[in-house]
């Protein structure tokens, strides 16, 4: 509940907005905000650190933001599977515990990818990376450490096209040239 709290300051007075504290026995209305209170209940009984936990809610303010929707009773409601003609990609997956799943694209980078992986390696946290084919042939040495590290590499076309414009044999070329560079790197194909 917003209301306005009166300051006074040296003669002048000046209101801010604040927000009164949830009573404990009171639940969230919303999905999302139920949610967030379990991942912090759970957050605190297993001690993890507040990098963790910032990390986490940064992924569910984003998965808010895509559209991630939720039940009424407040689990995630999954987003894959066909609807009409159209596949839907995977946004969610119901878990026993939560979890994040981190993924970047349109790597591997020479002045990005080299520091991201260094910091995943520090808190050792593995990743997807979805790869564009010319990045990862200019970038071996980047594709090499991200197999070695033990990341899922994805393909994300050779050239970084809307593959839905193309026709069905640009659209294999485009994957199959990305894989061939990924194959002739880590001497596997993409899954």
């Amino acid at each position: 509940m917003l209301r306005k709290r009166k300051h006074h300051l040296k003669n002048k007075v000046k209101y801010t907005e604040c927000r009164e504290p949830m009573q404990e026995d009171k639940q969230p209305r919303s999905p999302l905000l139920r949610r967030i209170k379990q991942v912090q209940e759970y957050v605190r009984e297993r001690n993890i650190s507040k990098k963790a936990v910032t990390l986490a809610v940064a992924v569910l303010v984003l998965a808010g933001l895509v559209g991630v929707k939720y039940r009424e009773d407040g689990t995630l409601l999954p987003t894959s599977s066909g609807v009409g003609k159209k596949e839907l990609p995977i946004y969610c997956v119901q878990t026993e515990e939560p979890k994040i799943a981190l993924t970047f694209d349109d790597g591997p980078s020479s002045q990005c990818t080299g520091r991201l992986l260094d910091g995943l390696q520090k808190r050792d946290v593995k990743a997807t990376f979805f790869l564009i084919g010319k990045n990862a042939k200019e970038n071996p040495e980047l594709v090499k450490r991200l197999d070695e590290e033990g990341h899922l590499i994805g393909n994300h076309t050779y050239n970084h096209v809307e593959i839905t414009r193309l026709s069905d044999e640009e659209a294999k070329k485009e994957l199959m040239d990305t894989d061939e560079v990924i194959c002739s790197i880590t001497g596997k194909h993409v899954e």
